[in-house]
């Protein structure tokens, strides 16, 4: 009888092991916008499913919004991380950021460089959409928490624009 109870037992722990891989398993192939097959479908913002033009809930665009602009790193990006959400505070050498991350946005070189996790997808010229800085200042970062960590405010989709405009073109150091 307690052989019986313990077979039993197994099957059932069995059971449940391959029902919660195959919930997992088709998990992966679903979306926010929906499941991977078929025709795209829109979201809200009018967006679609795997439109490479247009970043997860549309704050901005993965295309530089105006090719007769050059958006320079002193000029334009460097004074975002120094400005109003002072990501200086956080990320640079000694700072509560760069120490649990290893992201550093003091300088260029070390912006590049990325973090522990990120390292150089951090910032993937020419790829706005493929960049985790993007990901990170966005409203559902792909991991860990929003930055800046004491938003709001958060970055404006201006700013996030300005940063993917200067990722599209290829993340100069001008």
């Amino acid at each position: 009888m307690l052989r019986s109870h313990f077979r039993y037992s197994l099957r059932i722990a069995s059971s449940w092991i391959h029902l919660c891989f195959a919930l997992v398993g088709s998990a992966a192939c679903v979306d926010r916008l929906g499941p991977d097959v078929g025709d795209p479908v829109a979201a809200i913002d009018g967006s679609v499913a795997g439109d490479s033009s247009v970043a997860p809930g549309g704050a901005f665009s993965c295309e530089d919004s105006d090719p007769n602009l050059d958006v320079g790193y002193a000029a334009d990006i460097e004074p975002l991380f120094a400005g109003d959400f002072d990501c200086l505070r956080c990320h640079r050498p000694g700072g509560d950021g760069q120490s649990q991350s290893k992201f550093d946005v003091s300088s260029y070189a070390t912006l590049m460089a990325g973090g522990e996790r990120t390292g150089s997808a951090i910032v993937v010229p020419g790829q706005p959409c493929s960049s985790m800085l993007l990901d990170k200042l966005g409203p559902e970062p792909s991991f860990g928490r929003r930055m800046p960590r004491n938003g709001p405010p958060y970055f404006s989709d201006t700013d996030m624009q300005l940063l993917a405009d200067w990722i599209s073109e290829g993340a100069l150091d001008n």
